[in-house]
């Protein structure tokens, strides 16, 4: 039930609704992480708690809330089958934004992401596709491939769809390579099988600086048991 109240504070609202997600409180891995930071990976495989509540999520925010309304655009507009539920059981399970099929019936695999203004110039549009993006698009585009459709999807049947994966962020187009989606899953079962051999999550290496240098570790999950951060101090303890 709301409560009437006189001062509002949207971060505060924005953040509750986000926990509410079901993305918002996954435990397991999900493909976006896969090719990214290997220890903030080996912390999700671990089961390791969230450690920094307190991070500043509007971006995030902000691209998820766009994500519906803009995949809901494109399907009226073209067609196919948006938020698509693939899952590899006991690996790994995400949805994938958009399969939508061109005029020969031939399958296309899409996937949306947001970026800020300059962001998107320096590095959408000039830069070379992201390694965690790519993985990303790839490890969907092979569970399709596959038929690891999700037992809750009822939209598409539970048989192979062999795609041709387009990835686009501004209009870059991306073949589908076997050669790269067996690479993410190498990726990820190294990072799985370090975390078994040496004991724990802490002993696999970073990807980042630290939050004192770089805004996506203040804004991981794992912040905290990472570097010993306080995220209310924004100091290490």
């Amino acid at each position: 039930m709301s409560k009437p109240t006189f001062d509002v504070d949207l971060r505060a609202v924005l953040d509750a609704m986000d926990s509410r997600r079901a993305r918002s409180r996954q435990k397991s891995i999900g493909a976006s992480e896969v090719g990214g930071c290997r220890r903030r990976a080996a912390y999700r495989l671990s089961g390791t708690p969230v450690s920094n509540p307190n991070a500043d999520k509007s971006k995030a925010i902000q691209g998820t809330m766009l994500h519906k309304p803009v995949l809901n655009a494109l399907k009226v507009a073209h067609g196919g089958i948006v938020e698509l539920k693939l899952q590899r059981p006991g690996v790994i399970s995400g949805s994938a934004d958009w399969l939508r099929f061109d005029p020969l019936e031939l399958p296309i695999l899409s996937d949306l992401k947001t970026f800020g203004a300059y962001v998107f110039e320096a590095r959408s549009r000039a830069a070379d596709l992201e390694v965690a993006h790519d993985y990303q698009l790839h490890i969907y585009a092979d569970m399709l491939r596959h038929g690891q459709i999700a037992p809750k999807e009822t939209r598409l049947p539970v048989e192979p769809v062999d795609v041709v994966d387009d990835g686009r962020t501004h209009t870059r187009r991306v073949p589908f390579k076997q050669s790269t989606a067996d690479a993410a899953w190498r990726w990820l079962a190294d990072v799985k099988a370090q975390v078994e051999r040496d004991g724990g999550p802490q002993f696999v290496g970073r990807d980042h600086s630290g939050p004192d240098n770089s805004a996506i570790c203040r804004g991981c999950p794992f912040a905290t048991a990472c570097w010993g951060w306080n995220p209310d101090t924004d100091t290490r303890e």
